[in-house]
């Protein structure tokens, strides 16, 4: 699943879990996939400068060569991205429309189809809602503002490709693609930090939850870092806690995510769950489930 911050934290996680290289899970040549080992290596080298200064040198350079990569990939990106006058046309949408309608734009290139040919070489793109958290120029529309509301598009390889960027920055349009850093999907971000831990317990509001499956059961406890099983033992969950796990990052609920979107939805609360991560849920499950069956076919 998408990452809350950055990839390079999923590759710095890897390597304290004592896991390799070989376990970068996304695409090679990914932006995504040269930024996680950028993680991992960052870390490894950390730990070899006290322990074995030699070879902690050696991953030194070869740290900055994964930094080079990062940068080329995310250059080779926005190269092969359609000029936004060319996009302008596709979509009927005069550039002097695409200011403060960042969603609409999004969407109209995606279902254009001009970005066709990028999707097949760089990943599945997905429209998506959050917050942009990146510079803002002071001649901007959004000026004096630390953040803003704002759509845009992401792919299955774990980069952005973003239509309207520029109207942060106040330069000359242009389609924008390069790291999810800036990206807060859904305002997971903000959520986490206004609510990092799971409300107190009160014994009220008690949801059953339709599961036979006790390590689905698990899942909640997992997310709210039950250590008694409370959910796992009675197949219950306080209606306060099934709201807080539902507005957990993407990244939290893991492969988990699609089992925890179904289960609200059998008990009558889709509401709980902010319908963008709901959406990216859904969408990027039903994806992978078509890809996959794809692939089963001869």
């Amino acid at each position: 699943m998408r990452p809350t911050w950055d990839y390079r934290d999923d590759g710095a996680t890897a390597f304290f879990d004592n896991k390799t290289e070989n376990d970068n899970p996304h695409p090679e040549q990914s932006l995504a996939h040269f930024q996680w080992l950028q993680g991992f290596i960052s870390e490894q080298v950390m730990v070899l400068q006290d322990e074995d200064p030699f070879e902690g040198s050696d991953r030194s350079t070869y740290l900055e060569d994964v930094k080079y990569w990062v940068r080329q990939q995310a250059s080779r990106l926005k190269r092969e991205l359609p000029s936004a006058e060319d996009v302008a046309k596709a979509i009927n949408i005069d550039l002097s429309e695409w200011p403060a309608n960042c969603y609409a734009i999004a969407k109209a290139t995606l279902e254009s189809g001009i970005l066709d040919e990028h999707q097949e070489k760089h990943g599945k793109l997905f429209l998506t809602y959050g917050q942009y958290h990146g510079h803002i120029s002071p001649t901007s529309i959004f000026a004096k503002r630390p953040f803003a509301r704002h759509g845009w598009l992401e792919s299955t390889n774990g980069h952005v490709v973003d239509p309207t960027r520029y109207v942060f920055h106040g330069g000359e349009p242009e389609i924008w693609a390069g790291s999810i850093e800036d990206y807060d999907m859904s305002g997971a971000r903000l959520r986490e930090r206004m609510a990092p831990s799971p409300p107190e317990v009160t014994d009220s509001d008690l949801v059953k939850l339709p599961l036979n499956d006790p390590s689905s059961l698990a899942v909640f406890d997992r997310i709210m870092r039950n250590r008694n099983r409370e959910v796992e033992k009675s197949s219950q969950i306080e209606l306060a806690h099934l709201r807080w796990v539902a507005n957990r990052p993407v990244a939290e609920m893991g492969d988990d995510a699609p089992m925890i979107l179904r289960t609200i939805d059998m008990i009558g609360k889709s509401a709980l769950m902010p319908v963008d991560t709901r959406n990216w849920i859904s969408e990027v499950s039903e994806w992978r489930e078509n890809s996959a069956q794809s692939t089963l076919k001869p």
